[in-house]
Parts: structure tokens; sequence; C-alpha cells
């Protein structure tokens, strides 16, 4: 595939006071319809600087793998295990080799919540995903796996709870933190991302390579459009680069202090009336001829109690107000 001639993509960046155009070649994303397919996509980035190939796809590589929104069970549970080092009664399936074949299974859900799917069998067999009951709402992605050895010595039910997630949760978090008795918990795969693979051609004008090409080989399970989690990958880095358009200087620890040293004397300088007291706090504390509240602070609690007409509600109500300010009574 060789590139054809590309408009100018204009970005203009003040440098010293003058305007700067550097003239990038304007990016085109391309599907290569013919092995494009509904789990995969290859997808071409184009013409890019020279470098830039690795620092896109690497970027985009990295948030497809580990930040695209999915499902994963998250649990189950079974009657007699408690763990999972146990043994399943009724199966000659460890609770170790369940969990192993649960965090393979790739579910839809239409609704963002927890949910429940149930395996039962009571016949001799090795059980695929396939025979999973699911509930309105839930679609399975991945229905040939296998899941359960059932001996047909007794009827063998089992509990699986699956909700939607981003990234890698610790079975741990959901034990702690999802609602349900006896669960043992399954570490959360929900990345709906089998596969990225990358690489970069170069684009030649003669024998001269002035450009390169983005290759990107998606693979999903089947729960998200490959070219959406391209697109959606994109729109997660670029949100991310918008914040650079609010840069601020940040402030050193000398700066910060004057920050706070200013706002501290603008508290300081407040009136007791600003305070907006009972009236009895405030004629108590304007009878003393105290003024503000840098004035207020300098007394401690004892000698407030001891003015005339402060009984205790209104230096509880004194304490309250000071601390809604970030100051107390004896620190100034």
């Amino acid at each position: 595939m060789e590139a054809g001639v590309s408009p100018l993509l204009y970005i203009h960046i003040h440098q010293g006071g003058n305007i700067v155009n550097l003239d990038f070649k304007k990016i085109e994303v391309l599907a290569d319809k013919e092995i494009t397919k509904d789990n995969f996509a290859r997808i071409y980035i184009e013409p890019l600087e020279r470098g830039y190939g690795l620092t896109l796809g690497t970027a985009l590589r990295r948030v497809m793998l580990s930040s695209m929104p999915g499902t994963s069970v998250v649990g189950f549970r079974m009657q007699g295990v408690t763990h999972q080092l146990m043994t399943m009664p009724g199966t000659a399936t460890d609770a170790v080799e369940l969990v192993s074949n649960l965090k393979k299974l790739k579910f839809e859900l239409a609704e963002d919540k927890l949910e429940k799917v149930i395996f039962k069998a009571s016949k001799a067999g090795i059980y695929k995903a396939s025979h999973l009951k699911l509930p309105k709402g839930v679609e399975l992605k991945t229905p040939d796996i296998d899941l359960v050895n059932v001996l047909g010595e007794k009827e063998v039910e089992i509990e699986i709870y699956i909700k939607k997630g981003r990234g890698f949760v610790q079975a741990s978090e959901h034990t702690a933190t999802l609602n349900v008795d006896n669960l043992i918990g399954v570490d959360g795969l929900f990345s709906p991302i089998k596969r990225v693979a990358t690489s970069t051609e170069d684009i030649r004008t003669g024998d001269i390579v002035t450009h390169e090409r983005l290759v990107l080989d998606v693979e999903t399970f089947g729960n998200i459009n490959p070219k959406e989690a391209v697109m959606l990958s994109a729109k997660i880095i670029k949100t991310h680069f918008d914040f650079f358009e609010d840069m601020k200087d940040r402030l050193t620890e000398y700066e910060i202090y004057k920050e706070k040293e200013k706002e501290v004397e603008s508290i300081n300088n407040m009136t007791i009336e600003e305070l907006k007291l009972s009236v009895r706090s405030t004629n108590a504390l304007t009878g003393a001829k105290i003024r503000t509240v840098g004035e207020l602070r300098k007394m401690t609690e004892t000698e407030l109690a001891d003015l005339r007409n402060m009984g205790k509600t209104s230096v509880d109500e004194v304490k309250k107000v000071l601390t809604s300010l970030g100051v107390v009574l004896g620190d100034f």
C-alpha cells in the first residue's frame, strides 16, 4: 500500500512571539475491508512523521488492553464450597480449575448491574459454557469454553456472578465490596480486547523514506467492535491531552505558603459581625472590645468562657464557627 499525496495539516504554535507552522501531513485512519471481520480489524494510520508510529501505537495498544470497558466474572458460590482450594462435590473439577475456566468467559450485559447466571446439571459429562442459564439482558460471547466435569452422582448447581468494569480487579476486592454471602471471588479481567499488535511500514517518495505508516491488528472477544475499540482508545488519549490546554504554573512551597498567608490574613481581618453569631455571643464579644477574628484567636477557651454573658453554649458556637474557617482559639 502506497500513500497518495495528503493535504497539509496546519498546526500553528507560538514560539518567541512568532507563529510557526509545523506543516504536518493530514493523517488518515483506514480499515482494511478485505480482512476486517466482526472480531478483527486491521487499521492503517498514515502518513506519520518518522518515529510517530511507535509513539502512537504504544499508547493506543496500552489503552486498549487496560482501559476498555467490558464484562467479567467476579465470583461464584456453590453449596459446600467455601474457598478456591476445595474440591467441588459431584464433579471431577476442583475450584481452582473452575476459577481458571471462569476467567475465560466473556459476556455482554444490557444493564450496568451485578448479574447472576446459573449452571445446573445432574448427568455425567463435561459441560461447556453454552450450558449456562442466562437471564434476560445477558449474552454469552464464549460458549465453547469447557466449564465443569460432572460425575453424575448428584445434581450440581453453581451460581456465577458477572458485572461490568474496566481493567483488572483483584478477587479480594469483589469479595469485600459485593453484597453476596459466601461469595468466592474471581479476579476480574474486564478487557474486551483479546490481542493488539502494532507494526510500522516506511512510506517512500522515490528512494527516500519521508513518512511511516502505523498498522494496528486488533482482535476482540466479540463484545466490542474492533474499530470502535480503536476510536474509543484514541478518544481516551485525546481527553487526557486536552488537560494540557489548561496548564498552570506549579506553585513552589514558598508560593503556596504566601497564598496561605494571604488567606489567613483575610480571615483575621474579618469582623465579629461577619461571623453571624447569635446576638448573645456577638454582644458578649463586642462588649469585651473584641472586634476581629484575629483578636478572638488570641484568646484561650478559658479566657473566652470568663467573658461576661459568654456561657458554654456561646463558647461552643464560637468554636464551631472558627473551625469552619480552618482556625481555632489560641492559635494566633
